[in-house]
């Protein structure tokens, strides 16, 4: 015992500036392995969010998606989901550019088509009129 103690009387310096080093080494790795966890955990958090959202695709997949695509109107519905117009369809295009409000009645120049409009309601609502009144 009283040798050890001699031996740090003597070298104590270096066995400070050793200590030093091996606790500053002890931080960097403690450091390292914290931020190791934390990815780890961030990563397993991540598999669980989108495990989740394969869970709830593969739900809707079979609680509904199958039972409408299974319908009478399944077909029909899926080739308008595709842009697939079928005969005497035709595609609605609602521009947005031109008001009503700029239009007199004296206006030679008006289009044809009063129902494009600056609303869209509005516009859809006298689409729907213009073809009525066709039909009529």
């Amino acid at each position: 015992m009283i040798e050890l103690i001699k031996f740090i009387q003597k070298y104590s310096t270096r066995l400070k500036y050793w200590l030093l080093i091996v606790s500053i080494f002890s931080m960097i790795f403690a450091i390292r392995s914290y931020l190791n966890n934390i990815a780890i955990l961030d990563a397993i958090q991540w598999v669980e969010i989108e495990k989740n959202s394969k869970l709830n695709e593969i739900n809707f997949t079979q609680n509904f998606l199958i039972k409408y695509l299974w319908s009478e109107y399944g077909s029909y519905f899926l080739a308008h989901e595709n842009s697939i117009l079928y005969k005497d369809e035709y595609i609605l295009r609602l521009d947005m550019n031109i008001r009503q409000d700029n239009w007199t009645q004296t206006d030679k120049a008006q289009p044809q088509n009063t129902w494009v409009q600056s609303n869209t309601k509005q516009s859809r609502n006298n689409f729907i009129k213009d073809k009525l009144n066709q039909i009529k």
